[in-house]
């Protein structure tokens, strides 16, 4: 099932802020304002210092099949700013046409016509993070993408999945899920685009994908 749908998710911090005296309120400023070259919308959230993210008691995370980052880059550059982490599937951008959005990395993987239909990670600066290796955990008809990030001294891993239709519908297909995250000690939040139905979550019809992983 493809979704033209954005997805939010606020996952929490467990542990002190790492500055107390940093206010992790956000900062309301006026219509048209500029930072760092990039205009916002009223209301739109910016922190003063990238260290504040540091201090924040929530991660706010988004994804997004977006069908098409280009056809949709204006779109995509509005929402990007409301998450600090922000996933899109299915973006269709060719080797070095990556979709930049200032303030934010952008890791993506390149489309391949009839093989891959493109990913890509958007992490706001200020948090600090690396990219993760996936080919380990990587079946037939499945892009994956990760990111580790430490935040007072706990680890999580973020991954965004796309799941190519009708290509696990066997139940063992979806083993990679349990291998990310079989690791002691870390977070683990895994989300994107399955193409899977089924009524176990909400659908009104089901798949082979959405019975094989329910």
């Amino acid at each position: 099932m493809i979704s033209s749908r954005c997805y939010g998710i606020r996952a929490p911090l467990s542990g002190p802020p790492a500055d107390q005296t940093r206010k992790y309120a956000y900062k309301r400023r006026g219509r048209g304002e500029k930072r760092n070259g990039c205009k916002r919308r009223a209301g739109q959230r910016w922190f003063r210092r990238k260290t504040d993210r540091l201090a924040l008691k929530y991660l706010h995370i988004g994804y997004w099949n977006c069908q098409s980052a280009k056809q949709r880059g204006p779109i995509l550059q509005k929402l990007v700013y409301d998450f600090d982490i922000f996933m899109i599937q299915e973006s269709n951008l060719q080797q070095d046409k990556a979709l930049e959005c200032p303030g934010f990395k952008c890791y993506f993987t390149p489309s391949e016509p009839g093989v891959e239909l493109g990913q890509a990670i958007y992490v706001r600066y200020g948090l600090p993070h690396n990219c993760r290796d996936t080919h380990d955990f990587l079946p037939e008809g499945v892009e994956l993408q990760g990111i580790q990030l430490t935040i007072r001294d706990q680890v999580w891993r973020i991954y965004n999945v796309y799941a190519h239709v009708d290509k696990l519908y066997i139940a063992h297909n979806w083993d990679f899920l349990e291998k990310l995250s079989d690791v002691p000690r870390t977070k683990f939040l895994i989300a994107g685009d399955f193409n899977a139905r089924s009524k176990e979550w909400g659908n009104a019809t089901e798949n082979r994908q959405g019975i094989a992983l329910s």
